[in-house]
């Protein structure tokens, strides 16, 4: 409610044609009463605020004004908290954000789009848009995670949010178990510490094993959750076969 109305007097009350920065110092000599007077207006502007469009235009928009970078990377990962009834609006205002100039905005699109994959199926079932989203930007990330170019820098973070997630791990288990074939050593690492994260089968987690021990030695744990996924159904097979780091 106070960042409501501080956006409130910023936005709407006080004069457009003045400076942000001089409007800001304004604020500090405006009366209590004086603010509290606006509550009408203010609660009209609140019933047609759109916080989903707001975010996504200062996440994307060229134009931001004031410091335009750290403008944008605020609001991608804003857009990461949004849920319910925006979800659609969200995930392809992200899914877009993949194919931004600018790496840190792609990056950051990449791990807002994971929280936001996140909570649509922890809160409810996606709809056919919201699947179709979901399908296209999991084809994206994935395709990026076994990348045998994408950098750490981008990979880790990636793979961090993964491990973290509770309700859609399925999606990328077939994608770390890939990743456990990397001809990166610290890429093996990253694979290994997301499917240990995963809690479903025992698996190594020696970062010096999957860094240093030799192909032979690592192929025993790779072809058990090999197994482990042609066992738990064609659903896994398929996508495994379509993962190949060839």
């Amino acid at each position: 409610l106070a960042w409501s109305v501080v956006n409130y007097l910023l936005t709407r009350h006080l004069d457009q044609d003045v400076p942000l920065g001089e409007r800001i110092k304004s604020l500090y000599t405006m009366d209590v009463s004086e603010i509290a007077a606006l509550e009408p207006d203010w609660r009209i502007y609140m019933r047609e605020f759109d916080l989903t469009d707001t975010l996504i235009r200062l996440a994307y928009s060229k134009d931001h004004g004031i410091r335009p970078n750290l403008t944008s990377r605020w609001a991608i990962d804003r857009l990461g908290t949004v849920h319910g009834l925006d979800r659609a609006r969200v995930l392809a205002a992200l899914g877009s954000g993949f194919e931004c100039d600018d790496a840190n905005r792609r990056r950051l699109s990449y791990l807002s789009f994971l929280r936001t994959l996140s909570t649509s199926y922890r809160t409810s079932y996606p709809n056919l848009e919201e699947s179709r989203l979901i399908r296209e930007g999991v084809h994206h990330l994935r395709n990026l995670l076994i990348e045998p170019e994408t950098c750490a820098a981008v990979r880790k973070p990636l793979v961090d949010e993964i491990s973290r997630s509770t309700s859609e791990q399925w999606l990328w288990i077939p994608t770390l178990v890939a990743l456990l074939e990397s001809p990166q050593g610290d890429v093996r690492v990253q694979a290994a510490y997301g499917l240990g994260q995963t809690h479903i089968k025992p698996t190594i987690l020696n970062p010096r094993f999957w860094r240093e021990a030799s192909p032979q030695d690592r192929s025993q744990e790779i072809l058990e959750w090999k197994t482990w996924l042609e066992q738990n159904g064609p659903f896994f097979s398929s996508l495994t076969s379509s993962s190949s780091l060839s």
